[in-house]
């Protein structure tokens, strides 16, 4: 399956051409012909709001097409951002271990409290993947999410072990794209400053090939064979003690959420970090996956439910489903931003709500691990077996024999 999507990407991808018709234009850099000057190659730029006019690098960025960061400044998502006072990102994972600390010693590291960090990590993620389109994206957006490359080293790794092995075949030779100026070099394109072809980066990827079947392949996949097997045999309540971090944090017909959300992180990093796909293809196969993944959220309540006890009453609140959605809502509203970039729609007023939402769902991850002591889980929802329907005995005929 992931082979027939990389042959998909590489026919969406652009075609090679070696003409000079964008010369002089924001978006690509152009080889010159040293003795006469004239104009070899235009190729578009891998990061093409870092390319500006007459073969000129944005703030920030350095390279053969501006791929590179300048020293001061760091990759956020897409943008080359100057190095804060702050280690904001720290902070902020600090901020967030430190909470989860405090509920683990108070009421231990329970399926609860399991789910919503769980639920933290995914929102951040792809708040992250999304901001890694190939966008020129607005400074008050980036500005306030410079916390999100913490993200990429917590608990729950497999986003940044996955992006680390599959951009390890971001080359010129296995993708054949036009992002470069010298078709002839198998250079690395997130920095063509090094090749492929060395020693060294053969190895790196042989030993990745191996990590992205068995890991980002084959680990989805053999979980959700593995937990559908569970329910097929009405196992999942017997083995949640051990195996239950699969399925724990959801109901049980959406027991096999977790590696779905895992190949829905892969399909992000194939459209965001290896392939250089036109804006408008990032951004709507990205979204149509959130916009479904919302449906989900909102008409299912994959999640199983939280609600809080006060005063002796059950609120109507279903917090973790709550959460989820507005976490979904947030990767929607961020992810449409690009598209309306490119019909020249955006005003700088569209990104404030975009930073509202996000601080208000931070917020509720707070006051849901505030409340984990007035949280109950109903009974129903916490059994994982399906009810036993004891079968209507059917009434004996009576024979009579006539005489």
């Amino acid at each position: 399956m992931m082979i027939i999507l990389l042959l998909g990407l590489g026919l969406l991808g652009l075609t090679r051409t070696h003409a000079c018709d964008n010369q002089n234009q924001a978006g690509y850099h152009c080889m010159y012909n040293s003795t006469s000057g004239d104009c070899v190659h235009c190729a578009r730029c891998f990061f093409p709001d870092s390319c500006l006019t007459n073969n000129s690098c944005a703030t920030g960025t350095a390279g053969p097409t501006c791929e590179t960061c300048s020293t001061g400044h760091y990759r956020l998502g897409s943008v080359c951002m100057p190095c804060p006072v702050a280690p904001w990102g720290a902070v902020f994972l600090g901020g967030v271990l430190l909470i989860v600390v405090i509920a683990t010693i108070i009421h231990g590291f329970t399926a609860t409290l399991a789910t919503k960090v769980k639920q933290l990590g995914h929102f951040l993620q792809f708040l992250l993947l999304s901001l890694k389109m190939r966008s020129d994206w607005p400074s008050l957006i980036v500005q306030s999410l410079v916390f999100l490359p913490s993200v990429d080293f917590n608990l729950h790794t497999f986003i940044p072990a996955a992006t680390l092995v599959i951009r390890a075949f971001a080359c010129q030779n296995t993708l054949s794209t036009d992002v470069v100026l010298d078709h002839t070099d198998n250079v690395f394109l997130y920095d063509q400053q090094h090749t492929c072809s060395e020693m060294p980066f053969q190895i790196i990827q042989a030993l990745s090939l191996l990590y992205l079947v068995l890991m980002v392949i084959l680990l989805p996949l053999g979980l959700s064979f593995w937990i559908l097997r569970l329910r097929k045999f009405n196992l999942l309540k017997q083995n949640l003690v051990t195996q239950g971090w699969m399925y724990e944090s959801y109901r049980r017909r959406f027991c096999v959420l977790e590696p779905i959300v895992m190949m829905r992180k892969v399909l992000s990093i194939l459209l965001t970090d290896l392939y250089p796909l036109q804006l408008l293809a990032q951004a709507g196969v990205n979204l149509c996956l959130s916009g479904i993944y919302l449906l989900v959220v909102v008409l299912g309540r994959p999640y199983r439910p939280a609600k809080w006890r006060v005063c002796g009453k059950v609120l109507p609140l279903d917090l973790h489903n709550i959460f989820e959605g507005l976490a979904t809502v947030c990767v929607c509203y961020l992810q449409v931003i690009p598209i309306v970039k490119e019909a020249d729609l955006y005003s700088d007023y569209m990104g404030i709500p975009l930073v509202v939402l996000i601080s208000c769902t931070l917020l509720l991850w707070v006051i849901m691990l505030a409340g984990i002591s007035k949280e109950i889980q109903l009974e129903e929802e916490m059994e994982y077996t399906v009810p036993v329907v004891p079968k209507q005995k059917e009434a004996r005929k009576i024979c009579v024999l006539a005489p």
